[in-house]
């Protein structure tokens, strides 16, 4: 084949990857569609495709229960599965219990403590074991994204602050936690 030719092949291939991945991203795209694009070899196009909230929650779970594989490319799958949305609660509960990878349980413990601090129906125990358990589970990778996550978790109406002063393990009364009580204290007092 000549070069000339092959340099538009190669050039083609990858505008028609970047127009696949910007369908995989765009939210108006149909389940259907998101379904084929998640099953695509090529990784950028069905990772985008595991981040869109309208991809059927079936999917999601099929791709959990086939990528599961520690490190490499099953574990960043299952890290951007576990971030999505449409994925139930009680299989992000499952990870966070069964998943082989510690880098994926956390990522599901995160999700699960950002979900939940959004939600108007959350129960103040379920608010305070996320928010507990994030404090157990420090991680480096994830430490951002922690942080966001406890610091949602305790703006929650619901959220049972009272634990917070009264318990007595230091970690659950870590610096950051007591800062932002002490905030909202000072406000509320003015």
């Amino acid at each position: 084949m000549e070069e000339k030719l092959t340099k538009r092949l190669i050039k083609l291939a990858e505008l028609i990857s970047q127009v696949l991945e910007e369908a995989a991203a765009d939210p108006r795209t149909d389940s259907k569609s998101l379904r084929e694009l998640a099953q695509l070899p090529d990784r950028a196009v069905s990772m985008t495709a595991t981040l869109n909230p309208n991809i059927p929650k079936g999917v999601l779970e099929r791709i959990l229960d086939r990528h599961v594989g520690t490190g490499g490319e099953d574990e960043q799958l299952r890290v951007h599965v576990v971030y999505n949305p449409a994925l139930p609660l009680k299989t992000l509960k499952r990870i966070i219990e069964t998943d082989s990878s510690g880098e994926v349980r956390e990522a599901a413990l995160t999700a699960l403590a950002m979900r939940l601090s959004k939600s108007p129906s959350a129960a103040p125990e379920e608010l305070w074991k996320a928010y507990a358990t994030l404090f157990e589970r420090p991680t480096v990778s994830r430490g951002k994204r922690q942080q966001a996550a406890k610091a949602a978790l305790l703006k929650h109406p619901k959220f049972p602050k009272h634990k917070i002063k009264r318990s007595s393990p230091q970690s659950v009364r870590a610096p950051v936690g007591m800062r932002l009580l002490e905030r909202g204290a000072e406000r509320q007092g003015r």
